[in-house]
């Protein structure tokens, strides 16, 4: 019977699955970008290309990599301090952003969450698993699998507007020689040296009060609106 059916055989050998790592594993995105992109397609991709054009920038290839999906990016790292210091920059850049150049209507806000644990990068994968996958396209070299991108992905909505929320895989665990980050919230912004915290909240309270206003036209539930702003000013302001 089941030679019958006429289409290529999908092949895996689970056997020669290897090349697993023990990393920092981020996922970085925007708050709201597809009622914004349903919105106006042209501001969208706008947020959208600042916040790769602010990772690209940032990033040292060394020791980070990098997964763009759309309006977020995965990221990884066997080192603490390059992956904390790359979305202090990330989120530095976009900060001053928002605050030089934005009115309140067109306020983007990134938020991110890291885990730690074990994960595959494609590009590590032996040829043994399928050859011809393997070497015959990039295919491969797109891929990241593991744990971590789940825990990041699933508590990203508990960071707080501009925040970086830390799972509790990376507080309890970090790779041999380092230690596990200790807080909940990571507060990036105190190791600048402008008050850039206050200059933030001051734009982003800006638009919370136009969203409420707007709330109907943007779909943007009202208690939602008061829930990110309450978590906004916790965060930034202490």
């Amino acid at each position: 019977m089941m030679e019958d059916i006429e289409v290529p055989h999908v092949y895996t050998d689970s056997d020669q699955l290897s090349g697993v790592t023990k990393e920092y594993v981020c996922w970085l995105d925007l708050m709201g970008i597809q009622n914004t992109m349903a919105t106006s397609v042209e501001t969208s991709a706008i947020d959208i290309l600042n916040l790769h054009v602010a990772v690209d920038e940032a990033m040292d290839r060394d020791e980070v990599t990098h997964y763009p999906i759309m309006d977020g990016v995965y990221l990884t790292s066997k080192s603490k301090d390059s992956m904390l210091e790359l979305l202090q920059d990330v989120f530095a850049k976009l900060a001053k952003d928002n605050i030089e150049n934005r009115k309140p209507q067109y306020v983007y806000i990134p938020r991110a969450s890291l885990a730690f644990g074990p994960i595959v990068h494609g590009e590590n994968l032996d040829d043994g698993v399928n050859e011809e996958f393997i070497t015959g396209s990039d295919y491969a070299e797109s891929l990241l699998l593991g744990l971590p991108m789940i825990q990041a992905v699933q508590n990203e909505p508990k960071a707080p507007p501009f925040g970086i929320y830390i799972d509790e895989s990376a507080r309890a665990f970090a790779p041999s020689g380092q230690e596990p980050i200790e807080r909940t919230w990571y507060d990036w912004f105190i190791f600048l040296k402008d008050d850039i915290d206050e200059l933030l909240y001051n734009t982003l309270e800006e638009y919370y009060d136009w969203c409420l206003e707007n709330s109907h036209r943007i779909n943007y539930p009202k208690e939602d609106i008061e829930k990110h702003q309450t978590k906004a000013e916790q965060y930034l302001l202490g």
